[in-house]
């Protein structure tokens, strides 16, 4: 199981005085991409797609101040990147808008993800397919729960809303809800259930 969902995540620390880098890698088996950050790294006129979501992760810098150097022992502030080792066979992503309902960014799903260059380890799967998707809707004080997954049988889209199922086009974006569960699978793995 482990080995279907668990992946490296490499924490690459840097002291801005003597420029020492240091790097951490610990494991992973859920993405979560705070979609208020990814709106102020996003240009307006640009495209929200997950594929952005992973290139703003790799890129940003998170300031540490405060934090004395374990080699020079001067330096106190530090910058530290979160950046991706490794993928896992099964992926999820976490898309969350927190309490920010101001926050309306529409953001594609990619269909077919290619994560070339967006990971460290050549041996790295990069190519996945959506294979299902469950929305946390905003009801006042109530829950609620779309789901939405690929029929192989039909080779089709399938919403399920309670007791109402329907076959849908294609679940292209985030617009409505708090959160959204994205699954992925490698292209390489054969999950239909006809072969």
């Amino acid at each position: 199981m482990s080995d279907l969902l668990y992946a490296i995540m490499r924490t690459k620390t840097a002291c801005d005085k003597c420029q020492t880098v240091s790097y951490l890698y610990y494991p992973y088996y859920l993405i979560a991409f705070d979609l208020n950050i990814m709106k102020s790294k996003i240009k307006q006129n640009n495209q929200a797609t997950i594929l952005n979501c992973f290139k703003i992760q790799n890129e940003t810098k998170i300031k540490l101040s405060f934090v004395t150097c374990n080699k020079c022992k001067e330096g106190k502030t530090h910058w530290q990147l979160n950046q991706f080792y490794n993928f896992p066979k099964f992926m999820i992503i976490s898309l969350d808008r927190g309490f920010d309902c101001k926050n309306k960014m529409k953001i594609s799903y990619d269909i077919n993800l290619n994560l070339r260059g967006n990971c460290y380890d050549p041996n790295s799967p990069l190519n996945y397919r959506l294979i299902g998707i469950v929305k946390r809707l905003d009801k006042g004080e109530k829950e609620h729960y779309i789901s939405i997954y690929f029929n192989y049988a039909n080779n089709s889209w399938i919403e399920r809303d309670g007791s109402n199922c329907k076959n849908i086009d294609s679940p292209l974006s985030h617009q409505q809800g708090i959160e959204v569960m994205l699954f992925y699978i490698e292209n390489k793995m054969n999950i239909n259930p006809s072969n």
